[in-house]
């Protein structure tokens, strides 16, 4: 949703940029995915521990639980979809005429996905949530 809101927003000469890093590249390569995940919490005699709870087969969303040690303190629940430039780029495009991929220096960055030329026949970004399926309604 977020390439069809910016194809409405910017002008004909706009430019969307994502900058990204291959997540799910990262993830399935190195087997750094793990079903617990322990990080640290805001003081260092705290910690957070992320436990993957479900998965979504519909949006392809994990599902997390968290919670605060000492003390197994409920946090609440976090969603997230691991992505890659793949999928990022291919839906930009279907915004946006021209898109390049462009290597990057800037450290935590490995992509800059750059989208130019908005499509004049792109649908709009309500119409597209309006004819969601159900499975994959978020609260939008």
């Amino acid at each position: 949703m977020i390439a069809a809101n910016t194809r409405e927003l910017i002008g004909e000469n706009g430019v969307f940029i994502v900058e990204q890093k291959n997540i799910l590249h990262r993830v399935l390569h190195t087997n750094t995915y793990k079903d617990i995940y322990v990080s640290p919490g805001k003081t260092k005699e705290t910690l957070i521990i992320s436990i993957m709870t479900d998965y979504d087969e519909f949006t392809g969303m994990d599902i997390k639980q968290q919670y605060l040690v000492p003390g197994f303190q409920y946090i609440g629940e976090t969603r997230s979809r691991l992505w890659d430039i793949a999928t990022i780029s291919t839906i930009t495009w279907l915004f946006y005429e021209k898109v390049e991929l462009i290597k990057s220096n800037k450290p935590g960055v490995e992509t800059i996905v750059m989208a130019s030329k908005p499509r004049e026949r792109a649908p709009s970004a309500k119409s597209l949530i309006s004819t969601l399926p159900n499975q994959i309604r978020l609260d939008i």
